[in-house]
């Protein structure tokens, strides 16, 4: 075996071993084998993030259905034994009667709230005489327009 003479800072290198790959890996199939690759993990990630959900897996809000909402409000007079209970009125087609059960409303208002109709909004109640800023708010909860 004869060996190749150099100098101090280089190794000496067998004449008969190759310094190259096999000829079995070539380097352009390595860089191939590395695109392939590389596609087909992008394919899988892309199928993980886009295929559909099975329903087992997704998480879903129980319906809850609860009643009508129902308001109570205190009697104007004390000594009254009637409580008035108020569902949300509709001042577009409630009738006397059921705009006398809101609070803070008589006979005078409530005819005067049917003589404005019709409403396209809560705060339209500004135009009825007699209604303010502060009425109109206290009304708010109860009243709804259709």
């Amino acid at each position: 075996m004869s060996t190749k003479t150099s100098s101090p800072t280089e190794t000496a290198v067998p004449q008969n071993i190759s310094t190259s790959l096999p000829s079995t890996v070539h380097p352009l199939r390595l860089v191939i084998f590395g695109l392939l690759l590389g596609i087909a993990l992008s394919g899988l990630l892309l199928w993980m993030l886009w295929r559909p959900v099975p329903a087992a897996m997704t998480l879903q809000t129980p319906v809850i259905e609860q009643p009508p909402v129902q308001l109570s409000t205190p009697p104007a007079n004390r000594n009254a034994s009637v409580q008035i209970v108020t569902t949300l009125v509709n001042i577009n087609s409630a009738t006397l009667a059921e705009l006398e059960t809101l609070p803070g409303i008589g006979p005078a208002k409530a005819q005067a709230i049917v003589d404005g109709r019709p409403y396209s909004m809560v705060d339209d109640l500004d135009r009825v005489s007699g209604f303010g800023a502060a009425t109109i708010d206290a009304l708010r909860s109860f009243v709804i327009v259709e």
